[in-house]
């Protein structure tokens, strides 16, 4: 059995620019330490990822590509893994607009941290679209193995494909499973 060491993120605030002359655009990526997929606060998480970029009318989304027109188009994605996970925001900019645009996910993640809290509004759409678009994680049979094969990988029962829409429309927090 392999022993995987616990998460060690690097420091906050770094930047890596990769420099290609004459690119018609930039690729910005935030990427955020996630919780555990066993995590109690996994379905808050959730459900936070869909306020700020886990779709299309969210704030990264609306932001970037509506407010200030800076891209077509800006989601996040969070992943979960046994031990830790990841929040990766990303988009293509206009070049001339990379350092606004890097500034806009700054301030959209602090606004989701708390200057800004999510709405009442926002909390019933974002509920509202995780269960509508829960049915489309499994429209093939590769979708379906691969959610079972995900909860194998993570040690969790099949059961936890049941309790999704019940753990985001009532907020419940998560099985708690331990490993």
């Amino acid at each position: 059995m392999v022993t995987i060491p616990a998460p060690q993120p690097v420091g906050s605030g770094q930047v890596f620019l990769v420099d290609r002359q004459d690119a018609a655009q930039t690729v910005v990526a935030q990427l955020l330490p996630a919780p555990p997929r066993t995590a109690e606060d996994y379905y808050a998480f959730n459900l936070a990822d869909a306020v700020w970029g886990g779709g299309f009318q969210t704030r990264l989304n609306l932001n970037l590509p509506e407010t200030k027109g800076y891209s077509y188009g800006v989601f996040s994605f969070p992943t979960f893994y046994t031990k830790a996970g990841a929040w990766l925001a990303t988009g293509g900019v206009q070049t001339n607009k990379t350092k606004e645009s890097i500034l806009e996910f700054n301030a959209e993640l602090k606004n989701i941290a708390g200057q800004k809290p999510i709405t009442e509004t926002e909390l019933a759409d974002a509920k509202a679209n995780r269960v509508r678009g829960y049915a489309q994680e499994f429209e093939t049979m590769g979708q379906l193995i691969g959610q079972i094969a995900t909860l194998w990988a993570l040690g969790l029962p099949v059961t936890e494909l049941q309790r999704f829409t019940d753990g985001v429309l009532d907020g419940q927090r998560s099985s708690g499973l331990q490993r």
